[in-house]
């Protein structure tokens, strides 16, 4: 499958600020296909970093702020936040992208919303002042006129493909839901949300950063750590097949909306000492969230998804020293199972 995409989503840092977009859902669609990376601001000559640019209205409307516009060339006019035209370079950078796509007929277009030269949906007014309004970027309105099947990394992450596009994919109708089209496209399912969290499916490109949270101070004290990256990369990637795939549950990662950064993980496992009907509740989060109430509010979110994959008890195991997760067993509910111990850890257990 070749897949053109903004360079910015594939974690390349053309962004106006220096950064990157970077998105995990757009990673695991792109792994192993044909990739083509595109920057029309970069391709119309702009530096890295540069003044944030808007999108102003049709040049009739606003020619009166530059005598430089030229109407039929430029139909919409595009200025720097320091007053700045720069008109041609996006159109210039647009073009010269969607020739790029002309020659290559990709599969898919996945281009960064709301994006002066991207977005497909929304872009921002032209006041600076953080409000979208209902039209495309320059090049994603080109991309979209032309009848290309294209999506935003938002409609991605929703599962929300083109049908023209699941059509020369021979996607099956019954398999047009967002959980078919998560697993065939090997997409993280987004589990749920709290008021601080995003519980979604770990994805092997998430390895860098939950390596990070397992390198914190005393993370590791009551549980294992990790592999080396790349076994833990290719153990995520057999995870994503034979455990979500086939139990529809597993650990899941956490990500804090706020900043979009990942936390821990948490979720239910069906492990040794699991009956029917029973699976084992397990967190990990980054010492840094500590003491806030998230270990709280992820588990007591995963404990009332539970019955919907037909769990109707839950087990932990705590090692006897952990004070700070046998705190947290009582106040969900859990009592301790007899004199049950699992590899020197207490068994606790929660009915459903």
């Amino acid at each position: 499958m070749k897949i053109a995409v903004s360079a910015c989503l594939l974690g390349n840092n053309v962004k106006y600020n220096g950064g990157n977009n970077r998105n995990i859902y757009v990673l695991s669609l792109t792994e192993g296909q044909h990739v083509l990376s595109l920057c029309p601001e970069a391709a119309g000559g702009l530096p890295t970093p540069r003044v944030p640019s808007e999108v102003q209205g049709k040049s009739s409307e606003v020619q009166e702020k530059s005598s430089e516009v030229q109407m039929e060339k430029y139909p919409r006019m595009v200025l720097s936040r320091d007053g700045r035209d720069v008109t041609e370079e996006f159109y210039k950078g647009a073009r010269e992208c969607f020739e790029i796509l002309r020659k290559e007929q990709p599969d898919l277009v996945i281009l960064k919303a709301n994006s002066p030269s991207c977005g497909i949906h929304y872009t921002y007014d032209g006041s600076f002042s953080h409000v979208l309004t209902r039209r495309g970027g320059i090049f994603g309105e080109m991309v979209k006129e032309a009848g290309i099947s294209v999506m935003d990394e938002k409609d991605l992450k929703n599962a929300t493909f083109p049908e023209a596009f699941l059509d020369r994919q021979n996607v099956p109708k019954e398999e047009r839901t967002y959980e078919g089209l998560c697993r065939r496209f090997r997409l993280p399912m987004d589990i749920a949300e709290t008021k601080r969290l995003l519980i979604r499916e770990l994805s092997p490109w998430d390895i860098g950063e939950l390596q990070a949270v397992y390198h914190e101070p005393h993370v590791t004290d009551y549980v294992e750590g990790l592999f080396p990256e790349e076994e833990e990369i290719l153990y995520q990637k057999n995870y994503r097949k034979h455990v979500y795939g086939v139990f529809r549950f597993g650990m899941w990662a956490l990500i804090e909306k706020e900043s979009g950064r990942l936390i821990g993980r948490a979720g239910l496992e069906w492990r040794e000492g699991c009956a029917m009907g029973e699976a084992e509740l397990g967190y990990v989060l980054g010492s840094s969230y500590w003491h806030q109430g998230y270990a709280m509010e992820a588990c007591e979110k995963i404990i009332s998804l539970a019955p919907s994959f037909g769990i109707t008890a839950l087990r932990a195991r705590i090692h006897p020293d952990n004070e700070a997760s046998l705190k947290l067993a009582n106040r969900l509910g859990f009592l301790r199972n007899g004199d049950e111990m699992a590899d020197e850890e207490e068994v606790y257990v929660r009915r459903l």
